[in-house]
């Protein structure tokens, strides 16, 4: 039987991202955080209505990290139902349009994680999103794979590397993916 951390999946996503002062986007954020997307990974990113209705579906899709009051990086991850986790296996997922019915509502625990995007306009900001996201695959208690597209060599630099994605087999979309680390069940007894 699986168990999970106590607490929704964004109650502790909002708890690990706050340790690196990432915290939701608020419905004025939006627009900035798009920008931000738009200007350094590509015009073609999610609507910022997609953003939005993502974000409010479940409460934990798009983060922001602020500096002088002002949103400087953004973080966006899509929690998915199984019928998301479905279409990435077929490698359909539409990350640009994605699928209100494969997102999870709010208190359901996901079957994955896309992740969505980061972008940033200040090297602290870029270390924040970027640590917070490492973050949330490994300690919001989330124990499930974590998928996402690379948009730039930069981003593909940091997803390979650091990060510990690796290529989907058979994706011929450019999938990537990071396992949940096994289970140390002795430890844990």
């Amino acid at each position: 039987m699986l168990h999970h951390a106590p607490g929704t999946p964004a109650q502790r996503m909002l708890a690990c991202l706050e340790t690196f002062g990432v915290f939701p986007a608020r419905d004025d954020e939006f627009s900035r955080g798009r920008a931000i997307a738009a200007q350094l990974i590509s015009p073609n990113v999610a609507a910022e209505e997609t953003f939005a209705a993502v974000h409010n579906r479940n409460g934990a899709g798009v983060f922001v990290y602020r500096q002088d009051g002002l949103a400087q990086g953004f973080l966006g991850v899509i929690l998915l139902r199984a019928s998301g986790l479905a279409k990435i296996e077929a490698d359909s997922f539409n990350a640009v349009q994605p699928d209100l019915d494969d997102v999870c509502e709010a208190g359901e625990e996901p079957a994955a994680v896309y992740g969505w995007g980061f972008a940033a306009t200040t090297a602290r900001a870029s270390g924040a999103v970027v640590l917070g996201l490492m973050a949330l695959a490994d300690r919001a208690g989330l124990n499930v794979p974590f998928f996402c597209r690379a948009a730039t060599p930069a981003g593909a630099k940091v997803i390979l590397g650091k990060m510990g994605y690796a290529p989907l087999k058979g994706s011929a979309t450019g999938l990537l993916v990071r396992f949940p680390e096994p289970q140390n069940l002795e430890a844990a007894a």
